[in-house]
């Protein structure tokens, strides 16, 4: 199994340190939370369908994935 380490990482925007992930998830299940996700970038991609048609949102997280594992 292969571990993705933050500072291989191309996309820096979109980083969070897991432990702050996990706290978060922890707090909205406490607050009885059905759906949590934390940061901003990943809400809007999270509700990217509402706004454009499928095959464009598939477009958009294809490029930020191929920008994150580019060398």
């Amino acid at each position: 199994m292969v571990s993705a380490n933050a500072s291989d990482n191309k996309i820096s925007f979109n980083m969070a340190c897991p432990s702050e992930v996990a706290l978060y998830g922890y707090k909205a299940m406490q607050k009885g939370k059905i759906v949590a996700i934390p940061g901003f970038i990943n809400k809007f991609l999270a509700s990217l369908h509402r706004f454009v048609s499928r095959s464009m949102a598939t477009k958009i997280v294809r490029n930020l994935q191929e920008k994150n594992r580019e060398e």
